[in-house]
């Protein structure tokens, strides 16, 4: 986790990318590794839709919070889904971003079955 840490936390944009990207593959085959540290995964991938300095940082940062919903959805939702269910409503209302926008409604993310999307505007998250 800590060469993940230093990917996470460097300063170039593609050493960033390349941290949730590896975030996203290691979430696939390893909820025994994923599952203990999701506290502080959630915070950086969350932290990430927010990259101030490139666009594609942000796309995989909503790429990996689908992954971590496909492979530990349970755990994620039941404990995130107050933090990631508005991050994903935010980033479908960014229309200066459409690449960044589009990717939430691509995902499917468990019981965040509910979100309305009209042009611009964003109902409300419900989990059940």
């Amino acid at each position: 986790m800590s060469r993940l840490s230093a990917y996470l936390d460097a300063l170039e944009w593609r050493k960033r990318f390349a941290g949730l990207v590896a975030l996203a593959q290691i979430a696939k085959g390893r909820s025994k590794v994923t599952i203990p540290n999701l506290e502080q995964l959630v915070t950086r991938v969350l932290n990430s839709f927010q990259d101030p300095d490139h666009l594609s940082v942000r796309w995989v940062a909503i790429i990996a919070i689908g992954r971590l919903s496909a492979y530990v959805g349970p755990p994620l939702l039941s404990q995130h889904h107050d933090r990631v269910l508005p991050a994903l409503a935010s980033a479908l209302t960014n229309i200066q971003n459409p690449r960044v926008q589009r990717i939430p409604s691509l995902l499917s993310i468990p019981k965040a079955d509910n979100l309305i999307t009209k042009r611009g505007s964003v109902g409300v998250f419900m989990a059940r």
